[in-house]
């Protein structure tokens, strides 16, 4: 009997997560015999790749590649390619599923599916969105209930948590393994599912927790400029119409309040005020934290 889905895992030296995240999967509504889950590594140093083979003696349904490019696109790709089911679902080494009817719901929603891309919900930890105002506006940031049944914009794509058909991958393509350091290989897939004709919906029912490693805006802010530095040139490179349609894009250094607006001591202030008043929860401004990563990406076009 073949899966019901395939749950794709790209890892690389985050054994202690990825560990949980199998225990979590393997407790699921849906009977393991109905899913697989594949692990594609790239050497991790960490014991990853013992742990796993442990992890393959306890359950039968478990699939390990290590020899991938420490490239995620790569990683993602050999995990589609290895899949043998018809539904496919996309799990970063750093979310978790937040009940046991995760699995069940990505199937549902891909039985019927002729032509949509299903991003689950993500939120952060409950308890750090509490204490946090940093947390909070992490948690803000993801797709909330007023996406439910409508088409999102290809730049809102939730990758960490996307199920589809594999078979439209034949349409789409499989994700570019041309950007090789971090961000924006998942804006340039959601870009060519959208232009291709194929939808992406908020699925608010598959709900996942985010348990990543950046303590703060300054932490999270250095993604962003990885981002920025190396994700966009690659974009600029593959399809400059990508980064048009970008609200980033619009800042335009030839605009002088552009460039007033996003300078450095500015910058700084904001930054100095997001980091002293992290737990103050009634100096909770979204729009500081956006002006922040505005900042930041501005340095870099």
């Amino acid at each position: 009997m073949e899966p019901l889905i395939s749950v794709l895992i790209a890892t690389y030296n985050r054994c202690s997560n990825l560990i949980n995240i199998i225990d979590l999967l393997e407790n699921q509504t849906l009977p393991k015999n109905q899913f697989e889950i594949i692990v594609t590594d790239s050497f991790s140093s960490d014991g990853t790749k013992e742990a796993v083979n442990l992890k393959k003696l306890e359950y039968n349904n478990i699939v390990y590649k290590e020899d991938c490019e420490n490239i995620l696109a790569n990683k993602r790709n050999q995990g589609i390619k290895l899949a043998k089911s018809r539904v496919v679902l996309f799990l970063d080494d750093d979310v978790y599923p937040y009940d046991k009817h995760f699995l069940k719901n990505h199937y549902k929603a891909n039985l019927n599916n002729n032509d949509t891309f299903y991003c689950g919900q993500v939120r952060f930890d409950a308890q750090l969105v509490e204490k946090s105002n940093y947390f909070r506006f992490r948690d803000d940031q993801h797709l909330k209930n007023d996406s439910i049944g409508i088409d999102l914009p290809f730049n809102k794509i939730v990758v960490m948590n996307l199920s589809f058909k594999k078979e439209f991958i034949s349409s789409v393509g499989y994700v570019d393994e041309r950007f090789v350091n971090y961000g924006a290989e998942d804006t340039e897939f959601g870009y060519r599912i959208v232009k291709n004709g194929f939808k992406i919906r908020y699925l608010d029912d598959a709900i996942a927790i985010h348990r990543e490693n950046s303590k703060d805006i300054v932490e999270y802010s250095r993604k962003i400029a990885k981002t920025a530095m190396y994700g966009k040139k690659t974009l600029r490179e593959i399809n400059e119409n990508v980064l048009n349609e970008l609200t980033q894009s619009k800042f335009d250094k030839k605009n002088i309040f552009n460039n007033f607006l996003f300078n450095d001591f500015l910058g700084n202030m904001v930054k100095i005020f997001l980091i002293g008043t992290d737990k103050i929860r009634i100096l909770y401004n979204y729009y500081l934290y956006k002006y922040y990563l505005f900042y930041v990406n501005y340095k870099y076009i």
